[in-house]
């Protein structure tokens, strides 16, 4: 995230809820030193931590390969998300997205997955046995 007006830089992690909040996350570079920050908020869809994205960890990131996040969830058990860094660098130095582009391939994809939980779901129909008809006639037993 890069505010407007503001030379700072930050990188926002979110996860989902249950996540132990006392613990924060943590990010990692490569074989780098793990950075840690405490999460900030909580909302419905997740809860977030923020970083300041020094020259340091900037350059790291576009030479990198991977990026993992980390955190402990309810049960304390470590959560460990590796992410690639291999197309980073290309397209923090490219060009902006055009938000209109951007907002017509959300459109495209969420129409996309909308269309396949349909399928699933009529799948799922088909397989199942019609419920309805066992009730409507108990002595089919």
């Amino acid at each position: 995230i890069e505010p407007e007006g503001e030379p700072k830089k930050i990188l926002r992690v979110t996860l989902p809820l249950g996540m132990q909040l006392g613990h924060g996350t943590r990010v990692i570079v490569d074989s780098n030193p793990p950075q840690q920050s405490p999460y900030v908020i909580c909302f419905a869809n997740g809860c977030m931590s923020d970083y300041d994205v020094t020259p340091e960890l900037l350059a790291s990131m576009k030479k990198g390969q991977n990026l993992v996040v980390q955190a402990i969830n309810s049960n304390g058990a470590p959560l460990t998300l590796p992410l690639p860094l291999t197309e980073f660098a290309k397209a923090y130095d490219g060009p902006p997205t055009d938000p209109k582009v951007f907002e017509e391939t959300q459109k495209k994809l969420q129409e996309e997955l909308q269309k396949r939980a349909e399928e699933a779901r009529k799948k799922l129909e088909a397989t199942q046995p019609s419920a309805g008809a066992a009730a409507a006639n108990p002595a089919a037993k």
